[in-house]
């Protein structure tokens, strides 16, 4: 199974994004990696999303809170 902390992933896949995107390389190469970055960032923050068990509760006391009511 996996080890990794999740938050973990996200910062190495950011890392990745970010390296590719300095190396001088092919637009197109360029333009695949990041978004295949992009897609894996989104699948392991909707993982994460997924599950937590407090996630509805804070989005609910969040939106209190912008609402203020």
């Amino acid at each position: 199974m996996n080890h990794i902390n999740p938050f973990d992933w996200i910062v190495g896949l950011g890392l990745v994004g970010t390296i590719v995107s300095v190396i001088e390389m092919n637009e197109a190469l360029r333009f695949l990696i990041l978004f295949a970055t992009l897609i894996g960032i989104v699948i392991k923050t909707w993982d994460q999303v997924r599950k937590s068990e407090h996630f509805l509760n804070d989005v609910k006391n969040l939106w209190k809170r912008i609402t203020k009511k």
